[in-house]
Parts: structure tokens; C-alpha cells; sequence
């Protein structure tokens, strides 16, 4: 956390808001999904796959709701780290006089990460009930290591431009003022 910094209106591009939106209504369709095909569904659904995307667990029907919950939650930490940029942890120093630029860009890189951890639940949500009606034999793997891969290159990326940019910007230098009769 960088709480020593003084607190940055960071600015938020569309593109980022259109993310939240989107995310959102994703969310609460996949809860709509759910609730509509549970009646469709056996008495056990397949809750953890393997390496092959065979599932290898199983579990109740209303624990696939765990997918669309968590996936809210991430979206609740995404949008809690744009209102006090501070209390994202970021991989340089950050000083007042690179704060607003690095907690941009750690923004925009939140709001890739929630875009693809987005495509990532959807996809493996309407696999999962795919696979529990039996009209697959198992999740296919490519789109779900695709989504990480491209988070991972995502975060990474950004994680290379922020120390680029940390580097690049000098720290503020701060007025020390001495006050009268001292």
C-alpha cells in the first residue's frame, strides 16, 4: 500500500467504464443462466476438472453459482482499487511526483485483468453446464489457457511499463517552508 502518497483522482478512460458495465451484466447473466437451466441440470455437476478438462469432481447444482459470485467479488476489488488508488500494491516506488501515472496505468491494467477474468468465468461457466447436460465430455482447454495466458502477458507487460516509467519520472521534490520566529 501507499498510503505516504497524498491521494490521486486518477482518470478513468471510457473504454474502462464500458469494462465494469459489460462485466456486470455478465455477472448477473451468468447468475440468470444458472438459475435458468438448474432444473436441467443432473443432481451432481461437475465442480473441479482435471489437466485434461475431464471432470474429476462433483458437487450440487447451486455450486456453480460460486462461478458468477466470485466473479462480482473480483470485480468489487477492481472498482474499490480506483477509488483510493493507494491501496493497490504495485511493483516500484511510488512518490508523488510518478504516483498519478503509475496508478493510471495500474488501473488500466486492473481493467484488462477484469475483462479477461470475465471471459474466463463465462467461458467456463457455460462449459461446466455443458458438460453437465452431457452435450460436451469435457471443458476445451484452448479458450481457458488462452484467457491466462493473456492475463499473464497482460500483467507482465504492465509491470514492465511501470518500472519504465518509474524510472523515468523524478520524484517530486517537496517545499520545506520555516516558519517565522524558528
Amino acid at each position: 500500500m501507499n498510503l505516504h502518497i497524498t491521494k490521486q483522482d486518477i482518470e478513468v478512460a471510457k473504454w474502462q467504464k464500458w469494462v465494469d458495465l459489460g462485466s456486470l451484466a455478465v455477472s448477473f447473466g451468468l447468475f440468470f443462466y444458472i438459475f435458468r437451466a438448474i432444473d436441467s441440470l443432473p443432481k451432481l455437476v461437475p465442480t473441479h476438472f482435471n489437466i485434461r478438462g475431464v471432470p474429476d469432481q462433483f458437487g450440487s447444482p447451486a455450486t456453480l453459482f460460486v462461478l458468477p459470485a466470485t466473479l462480482l467479488f473480483v470485480q468489487l476489488m477492481t472498482a474499490l482499487s480506483r477509488i483510493d488508488p493507494r491501496f493497490m500494491n504495485v511493483p516500484v516506488k511510488v512518490h508523488e511526483g510518478n504516483a498519478k501515472p503509475i496508478f493510471t496505468l495500474a488501473s488500466k491494467m486492473m481493467s484488462g485483468v477484469q475483462a479477461l477474468v470475465t471471459l474466463l468465468f463465462l467461458i467456463l461457466t457455460l462449459q461446466t453446464v455443458a458438460v453437465a447436460q452431457l452435450e460436451q465430455k469435457a471443458l476445451l482447454l484452448f479458450p481457458v489457457f488462452t484467457c491466462i495466458a493473456l492475463k499473464l502477458a497482460l500483467v507482465f507487460f504492465s509491470i514492465f511499463r511501470m518500472k519504465k516509467l518509474a524510472k523515468s519520472l523524478p520524484p517530486a521534490k517537496v517545499e520545506v517552508r520555516d516558519e517565522p520566529g524558528s
